[in-house]
């Protein structure tokens, strides 16, 4: 891509994963709470109605989400780059759907369903088919490449929603008090969208006061800086449980040489 195109691609992909953590409305999260606490109340087909009914209100929601993130850009765009802010809305679409499928299918406990279809087989097969247009020098719109990643995230979509849809569930899900089920999710939802969008909403702000063209870039430097991060978040992911023993056992050689570690790792 040219620099330019890159950078919308950079705005783009930012705005579509923000608004993806928008459109689940804190369902994605607030469901490894309900599963679990239904089917201990209510038993294993109550809560697999509870995911059904999630599924259900994240798929109005993101349909709501689109297509008020499609209109914002052609009034943006002035009726220019249309397939563009089609083809974002769409990803926008199915983005937050997989996210919420993920939670879900990860509430149940199916953690290779949940994450490999699009975080291992859809990212690194995007990957691939980039390297091979690259390879080939073909160059690419950022339209284009919003629709081949909503086509093939559609795939990831239709897999998961198989995969949930094979374990047996009630009728109805188990009613609840509307009042205290926002009071349930919204502070949940809140701060999902503070946490997981904290890797793009930079980005997000820079494009809305300059060009958009002109964040290549800042964005390239970003997905670097998050590239070379993986390493600190995973020795925090992997330690967090023997940093909290060591602590409440009184073991401080050994939380000192947790601690050393992780830093080591994190200063390479």
């Amino acid at each position: 891509m040219s620099a330019s195109q890159y950078g919308y691609f950079g705005f783009g992909f930012s705005l579509i994963q923000v608004l993806a953590i928008v459109a689940t409305g804190g369902l994605h999260l607030i469901v490894f709470r309900w599963f679990p606490e239904t089917r201990s109340s209510h038993g294993a087909e109550d809560a697999q109605a509870v995911l059904r009914q999630g599924l259900l209100i994240v798929i109005v929601f993101s349909i709501l989400t689109a297509t008020v993130t499609s209109v914002a850009l052609m009034e943006i765009y002035e009726g220019r780059r249309i397939n563009h802010a089609i083809g974002l809305s769409a990803t926008v679409f199915l983005f937050s759907i997989t996210e919420y499928l993920s939670s879900a299918l990860r509430a149940q406990g199916r953690i290779g369903v949940a994450l490999a279809p699009r975080d291992i087989f859809w990212r690194g097969g995007l990957m691939v088919i980039f390297m091979a247009m690259s390879f080939f020098g073909l160059n690419m719109q950022v339209a284009p490449i919003f629709w081949i990643m909503s086509s093939t995230l559609l795939a990831v979509a239709a897999y998961q929603v198989f995969v949930l849809m094979q374990e047996k569930a009630s009728s109805t899900a188990p009613k609840r008090n509307f009042a205290a089920l926002v009071s349930q999710v919204w502070p949940i939802w809140l701060s999902g969208l503070i946490t997981s969008t904290a890797r793009n909403r930079d980005v997000i702000i820079l494009g809305v006061f300059i060009e958009p063209a002109a964040l290549a870039g800042y964005f390239l430097a970003t997905r670097v800086a998050n590239a070379l991060s993986l390493a600190t978040a995973a020795a925090n992911s992997v330690s967090a449980n023997v940093i909290s023993e060591a602590y409440y056992e009184s073991q401080h050689g050994r939380l000192q040489s947790s601690i050393s570690n992780i830093t080591s790792i994190t200063f390479a």
